[in-house]
């Protein structure tokens, strides 16, 4: 099975655009995805999941809820996001608190919907 990390840092890059995309992964005009391939993808967006960017990365993960995981990073809490702030109902990152020896061993972010609040970032 194949894992691609794609951690999509678009807060400061590309504005108006999305980035040059891997072959297996396209977006077409009429604003659909494809995945092709085992390919995995998991990542954090600051971008406004309600337009532009962002919302073409929320549309991947409602397109592929098992194969894509992009948490939004924008502290504003709720389902599928990552915070450096508390936020109702967050899970605490194990790997920060000492409880796992590093995320590899954990993959919380990976397996649960619910918010994860990050010490420091």
């Amino acid at each position: 099975m194949k894992t691609l990390l794609v951690f999509i840092l678009l807060a400061v890059f590309l504005p108006a655009q999305l980035a040059p995309l891997p072959p297996h992964l396209q977006y077409s005009r009429s604003g659909s995805w494809s995945l092709s391939g085992s390919w995995y993808i998991f990542g954090y967006s600051a971008r406004d999941f309600s337009k532009g960017i962002g919302k073409a990365v929320e549309k991947l993960n409602l397109d592929f809820p098992v194969r894509c995981w992009i948490r939004n990073s924008t502290n504003k809490g709720g389902e599928m996001t990552a915070s450096n702030i508390p936020v109702k109902g967050g899970i605490v990152c194990p790997e920060q608190t000492g409880k796992t020896s590093s995320c590899l061993t954990c993959g919380l972010c990976w397996s649960v919907r619910k918010p994860i609040q990050f010490l420091t970032h």
